[in-house]
């Protein structure tokens, strides 16, 4: 985020942005939400200020809900112009919904969103504030897991009991470049980890690993990105349409 206040008797902060809390507790120890800091440089009405959620996997969201202050002064320093984003890196964003001059609401403002948008990372980019300072109290994001997220596929209460499972089959391949064979049946991957370039860092980072045969994934991330890079050109190489000229 931008700015974060911790206050010391711990009613404001910003993890409590996404504690499931949206009614204000009693102070000492209570909890207010998220606000930027009242004593930043800069701070007007006109300063930039954001708020971004990594939501830990591919999310299908349908509903974005953004609830104000809630104590006695309810909605106080909620922001006046506003863009909620998504991003699948957390670095390249996308505008979902936009808002102006957003009157000083008297209940949570809530988007129901007309297709549901596949998304890792959340965003509000405030342009312009209520006040010097921004002030929520939750921002929540409902959707359910992608379609190329396992959960997605997981009944309630269970577990997947094949994962990572010794298997048995009537014939295997094992291709050279480790994207094919018996052992990828049960790891959890139901999407191609190269193929259409969706796959995030970690599962770049793993099939490399498992092609090269490492006992860890390659450190730091620069020098993984530079194996998968060198694979990547090997492989496109020596493909059979490579050889063919269809290159």
């Amino acid at each position: 985020m931008s700015s974060d206040f911790k206050e010391g008797l711990g009613c404001w902060e910003s993890v409590q942005l996404t504690d499931g809390v949206i009614v204000s507790t009693t102070a000492p120890y209570g909890t207010n939400g998220w606000t930027t800091h009242p004593f930043e440089e800069g701070a007007a009405a006109d300063k930039v200020a954001w708020a971004a959620i990594n939501l830990g996997a591919s999310y299908e969201i349908s509903r974005i809900v953004v609830f104000p202050r809630s104590d006695s002064e309810y909605a106080n320093n909620f922001p006046v112009d506003y863009v909620l984003q998504t991003s699948d890196d957390g670095e390249t964003w996308t505008d979902l919904v936009t808002v102006t001059g957003q009157a000083t609401p008297t209940a949570p403002v809530f988007f129901d969103l007309e297709t549901a948008v596949t998304t890792k990372n959340v965003r509000i980019y405030v342009t312009k504030r209520g006040g010097t300072m921004v002030q929520l109290s939750e921002l929540a994001v409902f959707g359910t897991p992608g379609r190329y997220d396992l959960r997605a596929w997981q009944p309630e209460g269970t577990e997947n009991a094949a994962l990572n499972k010794m298997v048995s089959v009537s014939s295997d391949y094992v291709a050279p470049e480790g994207i094919w064979g018996s052992m990828l049946l049960n790891d959890g991957y139901i999407r191609g980890v190269v193929g259409y370039g969706g796959a995030d860092k970690h599962q770049v980072m793993e099939m490399t690993r498992r092609i090269l045969k490492m006992e860890k994934v390659a450190r730091p991330d620069d020098a993984a990105d530079a194996i998968a890079i060198a694979l990547c050109h090997a492989r496109s190489s020596t493909s059979l349409l490579a050889q063919k000229g269809y290159r």
